[in-house]
Formats: C-alpha cells, sequence, structure tokens
C-alpha cells in the first residue's frame, strides 16, 4: 500500500491501482510530450479506514477538476474501488480529473 507522497507516472501504464494506507498526495509525473494527450485511469481503495487522497503535477502544473469531483476525496473501502480518469494534453502543465465515483456491486 501507499503510505507517503508517491508518483503516478504515465508510462507505467494507462490503468493504475493504488491501495492507500494513509493519508497522502499522489503526484502525476511523466507525462508524454505536449500535443500528445495522455490518460490514466486510477483505481483507488484503502486499507480499511477512509484515507483522503489529494493530487499534485510534477512541474508545478495546475489540476483542473470535473463538477462531480468531491470537496474531499476520501476513499473508505477496500473493496469497492473509487475510479477517477487523470488526463492532460499540454505535458502535463493542466491536469484534468474527472471523478467517475465508487464501483459497486
Amino acid at each position: 500500500g501507499v503510505n507517503s507522497q508517491t508518483d503516478i507516472n504515465f508510462t507505467n501504464g494507462h490503468f493504475q491501482s493504488v491501495t492507500v494506507t494513509a493519508d497522502v498526495t499522489l503526484r502525476f509525473a511523466l507525462w508524454p510530450a505536449t500535443l500528445k494527450y495522455g490518460k490514466i485511469r486510477m483505481s483507488l481503495t484503502s486499507d480499511g479506514p477512509s484515507r483522503r487522497v489529494t493530487w499534485t503535477t510534477e512541474a508545478g502544473g495546475s489540476i483542473k477538476y470535473s463538477a462531480d469531483y468531491p470537496t474531499n476525496l476520501d476513499i473508505a473501502s477496500s473493496s469497492n474501488p473509487v475510479m477517477v480518469d487523470v488526463f492532460t494534453v499540454d505535458g502535463g502543465a493542466v491536469v484534468y480529473i474527472d471523478y467517475l465515483g465508487p464501483f459497486t456491486p
């Protein structure tokens, strides 16, 4: 599990799953070059207790959130992941996060 600031590298694939074991900041890194579309679908679970996830991006880029994105992204399930899509078209200068929500049986 992840319990401290961790890089989420685009080069690790278009789907990445993270289990958080503490409140953490996840940092997006290694995006494709400007004018190339890069997208990562994130699956987030916790080790049981509610854990808060915040985001940052390399080189001080900005993050923009979809209208459905919650005020606080708290992950509270080890079996029902919260999904977000994260994408950029300018090498990570602006990263967009689209909240898809929890997936349950």
